[in-house]
């Protein structure tokens, strides 16, 4: 018998755990900056219009059916570490830029 499943577009674990609803956010999230790639990494449209889409979009991907969760640090790195990531890559840099 399986230990979790999907419900509602949620994922429900046997153990009352929210790991693998995290992940499965992360990879919604990805799926759709993927179909979206075309604009959110074109240079020639503003940052300011980017992140408007971005904040209609993708965040939304990323944040749906969350606020019921009692999330734990590790989790919301998790998401964070990933949303930083489209951030970054939406504005052109990369982490090493921000070394220099």
């Amino acid at each position: 018998m399986s230990s979790h499943f999907k419900y509602l577009g949620s994922i429900i674990q046997k153990d009352g755990e929210i790991a693998s609803d995290v992940n499965h956010r992360i990879h919604a999230s990805w799926l759709k900056w993927r179909s979206e790639t075309g604009v959110l990494c074109d240079r020639n449209i503003p940052l300011w219009l980017k992140g408007k889409f971005y904040r209609t979009d993708i965040r939304p991907a990323l944040l749906y059916d969350t606020e019921y969760w009692a999330i734990k640090r590790d989790h919301a790195q998790k998401m964070s570490v990933a949303e930083m990531h489209m951030l970054r890559w939406m504005c052109g840099n990369t982490r090493r830029e921000g070394e220099k």
